[in-house]
């Protein structure tokens, strides 16, 4: 049986995360604090927005505040200063 697409996802993630991990150990990545600070706020953020009603689903409506987020948060990613890079 071959794997799904979610599976495929949640491999390359792993994948990713441990390279990351291998590098950072040889060399360390620094990282500003603001970065972390947007990349941790939109991400509870979305966190909040994906939690279902008593029905299950996730109405459309937070569905927009989701791309909105998205949207914000690449907008402030690109915009923010870079620190020697």
């Amino acid at each position: 049986m071959a794997p799904s697409a979610n599976d495929l996802m949640a491999m390359l993630a792993a994948v990713a995360l441990a390279g990351i991990g291998v590098a950072s150990s040889i060399h360390p990545i620094s990282v500003p604090p603001a970065e972390v600070i947007v990349t941790l706020a939109c991400g509870l953020a979305a966190l909040l927005l994906l939690l279902p009603n008593r029905a299950g689903l996730i109405p459309r409506g937070r569905g927009l505040w989701l791309l909105a987020l998205y949207g914000g948060f690449i907008w402030a990613t690109l915009t923010m200063p870079t620190m020697g890079r």
